[in-house]
């Protein structure tokens, strides 16, 4: 049986027309369907160099589009001359079919009807398949060939049941068919591979270098947004120390020169003398003198880099701590607001100001040191008894107080930055005002804050209570009040504004200093609180009239205000020196068992324990004083202090009064309110027996008891008299005489008044 290929056929593979013998037949057409290959490779390959060529496009965007516009390309050339090999092949099976169709019977018919359903699958598969679906053409192949391997089998077996001519012409024709289209598979799937590793590589290529643009723009637009950032940061951060240093100028530029007036002020500048702060050193388990004053702030700060280990400075009851960092901060805002580092300038008015400004320059003029802090921080902790944690109490006392309402959100953002990334100092004044909420004995910063110094004043008895470790303690430092009491008092006088030369104001101020050293008032003038008191009380004249009772009357007045601000006067006032005074009647049962502990202790048998007490010498003195309430109000008045005793076994408490001139005060208040106990004669009687020379230790409660209880002291001196007396052989005392005198002019004094 012969056949020809059809015109199509012959067209899409190239060949030339066969022979009409089924072997040649094969032949030809399979060196034109490897003809086809070759071209259907060529053009893929041609494509695909095409395709992975790189871009020459600024943009990776254009570079990917184009690649992938490519593997399209090239991907639709090998597929159009893979659909037209296929139609070739179509057309010769039909052929074939024609010629064969009175040899073959149906099940061999069938086999070619299904060869052309799949020929015709293979286009609609390939027409359909896109670039994105590469993969899957290789599976469809696959599929292709596995089933045309079973249509063969099929064939084969028709085959078998025709004649021998035409089943080897038939066998000859498929099995040519099935190795080409083996190839054409096998090259279509090579080729794409190719395609398709060359495009990966282009792609990458394209999109490495888009990263990388991208890259550097975003490095660079990043750079501009941090340079804008730091610049706006910049400007908030000096815009809070702007409006923080007006707050500090004011609040602290001015101080209170009245203990018992808080309306009485005077510029800071003018009547501020140096402190006389004292260095601690560590000595068996407690802090003593160590001989080191400090008159420098970079003395004050250690800027070795242990930031959470804060400085102390400790005082006592109107000492000056809070003078003290208001003139820290106040040489602070100086120091930020000018290049030049110098003191302050003081106000022209104070004439007293020319006498001490030498002075005062060679104390803490180092400007400098307190240069090196961005911020300062001022928190008064007795007004955040609550809280323990420093940024909160800095929110609440400082930004919400410089902020409105709707700009604190922002302002509290800006808080958290300047303490991360600043140097700042943080002042925790009052200490010993601080309750300890939760457990705290101490503030802590966050570590995110670790770059805040802290200095923390408090009174003694707070540091030994407070249990703080020597580990958290970096440096411990005792303010002693002022270095030049009649300097300060003088400036004192000048803020007064009565005097306005300066000739009548060294009048005055020589008139001042007489009278302290007459009534033995200088060791008093070290105490901020006290000189201040002084003055000002001898500044009215018609108030003390040199009565120590009244001095002191108003000291404990003082005193008590820091305890409880409650005011209420005597109606009918037990001594005259308690007249006028408002604040010891709303805490006249405190000051009973101060006056109380105080008698007993000053009359104790143990004459080390007398002014230097422990808590079994309180709860031994017959008084109520050692419960803690009554504990805490005497120490947080301040008429009470507390150290931590030395002693490397155990840790204890000694206490104190504030100083031996009110100890001796208030034991004499005792003796003066209760008569009826006949306290003379039972317990100062014996005292005065027992030991030697007693009656000279007792002086000043005498003078005292004038002033208070002029028919108690006369019976005291008829006691010190007769012990006197028994020691004296000569029955006269020249220093018993000049006491009994000095007490009743004190008396004289008193009823003058």
């Amino acid at each position: 049986m012969g056949s020809n290929f059809s015109k199509t056929a012959r067209d899409a593979t190239g060949t030339k027309a066969p022979s009409t013998k089924p072997g040649a037949m094969a032949r030809q057409h399979v060196l034109g369907s490897e003809m086809g290959d070759i071209k259907s490779k060529d053009i893929i390959s041609a494509s695909a160099r095409e395709a992975v060529a790189p871009p020459l496009v600024e943009g990776s965007e254009m570079a990917d589009i184009e690649a992938w516009d490519a593997i399209d390309a090239a991907t639709g050339d090998g597929f159009c001359k893979l659909l037209a090999q296929l139609q070739a092949i179509k057309n010769d099976l039909e052929l074939f079919e024609i010629n064969a169709k009175g040899s073959i019977d149906s099940g061999a018919i069938d086999g070619v009807n299904e060869l052309n359903a799949r020929a015709l699958k293979i286009m609609s598969d390939l027409e359909s398949v896109g670039i994105y679906e590469q993969n899957g053409i290789t599976s469809i192949a696959e599929d292709v060939r596995q089933e045309l391997e079973a249509n063969f089998i099929s064939i084969k077996e028709a085959f078998e049941r025709v004649g021998t001519d035409e089943r080897d012409g038939i066998t000859s024709i498929a099995e040519d068919v099935r190795r080409e289209l083996d190839a054409k598979f096998i090259s279509i799937k090579e080729a794409l591979e190719r395609v398709r590793i060359k495009a990966i590589y282009s792609i990458d290529v394209a999109t490495e270098s888009r990263c990388a643009k991208i890259e550097l723009v975003t490095e660079e637009n990043m750079r501009k947004i941090d340079t804008l950032n730091e610049k706006e940061y910049e400007l908030k951060r000096d815009e809070m120390l702007r409006v923080m240093m007006k707050h500090y100028a004011k609040t602290l530029s001015q101080v209170t020169t009245s203990p018992l007036n808080d309306w009485v002020q005077a510029p800071l500048a003018d009547i501020y003398m140096p402190s006389n702060l004292q260095l601690m050193k560590k000595d068996k388990g407690s802090f003593i003198k160590s001989g080191t004053q400090i008159t420098e702030y970079r003395n004050v700060f250690l800027t070795d880099g242990e930031q959470s280990r804060p400085t102390f400075i400790q005082g006592e009851a109107g000492s000056g701590k809070l003078t003290f960092l208001a003139k820290l901060i106040m040489d602070w805002c100086s120091a930020m607001t000018t290049k030049l580092v110098e003191a302050l300038p003081t106000a022209e008015t104070n004439s007293a100001d020319r006498d001490s400004r030498i002075k005062r320059g060679h104390y803490f003029k180092d400007f400098t040191s307190l240069k090196s802090y961005m911020f300062i921080f001022h928190v008064t902790l007795r007004e955040s008894v609550l809280e323990f944690e420093i940024f909160e109490m800095i929110k609440h006392q400082i930004i919400d107080s410089i902020y409105s309402k709707e700009d604190r959100d922002n302002a509290y953002k800006l808080l958290i930055q300047i303490m991360k990334r600043e140097r700042c100092l943080v002042l925790l004044d009052g200490l010993d005002e601080w309750n300890g909420t939760g457990g705290h004995n101490l503030q802590t910063l966050a570590v995110s804050l670790s770059q805040c110094d802290m200095l923390i004043t408090t009174r003694p008895w707070k540091m030994s209570q407070s249990k703080i470790l020597d580990s958290k303690i970096d440096r411990l430092l005792q303010l002693e009040g002022v270095n030049e009491p009649f300097d300060v008092s003088k400036r004192l006088l000048a803020c007064r504004g009565e005097y306005k030369e300066s000739k009548a104001l060294d009048n005055k101020h020589s008139e001042f200093k007489s009278y302290v050293f007459k009534n033995d008032l200088y060791e008093l003038l070290v105490s901020p609180m006290l000189l201040s008191l002084i003055v000002q009380s001898w500044s009215e004249g018609t108030e003390l009239k040199g009565s120590r009772c009244e001095i002191y009357s108003l000291l404990l007045e003082s005193l008590l205000k820091k305890a409880n601000s409650e005011t209420s006067e005597f109606q009918r006032p037990p001594f005259r020196c308690f007249t006028w005074t408002q604040y010891i009647k709303p805490n006249n049962e405190h000051v009973d068992r101060l006056a109380e502990a105080a008698f007993y202790l000053f009359f104790s048998d143990k004459r080390e324990n007398s002014l230097v007490f422990s808590i079994t010498d309180l709860k031994n003195s017959n008084s109520k004083l050692h419960e803690q309430e009554r504990l805490d109000f005497a120490l947080k008045s301040g008429i009470l202090s507390a150290t931590r005793k030395g002693s490397i076994l155990r840790s204890s408490l000694a206490f104190s009064f504030i100083h031996k001139s009110l100890h001796e005060f208030l034991a004499a208040y005792h003796i003066a309110r209760n008569t009826h106990l006949n306290l003379i004669d039972d317990v100062i009687s014996g005292y005065l027996h027992r030991q030697k020379d007693a009656y000279l230790d007792i002086s000043q409660v005498f003078i005292f008891l004038c002033g208070l209880d002029i028919l108690g002291a006369n019976k005291l001196s008829g006691i010190m008299d007769e012990h006197n007396n028994a020691r004296v052989k000569s029955g006269f005392d020249n220093n018993l005489c000049g006491i009994i005198l000095t007490g009743y002019m004190r008396s004289c004094c008193q009823c003058a008044n």
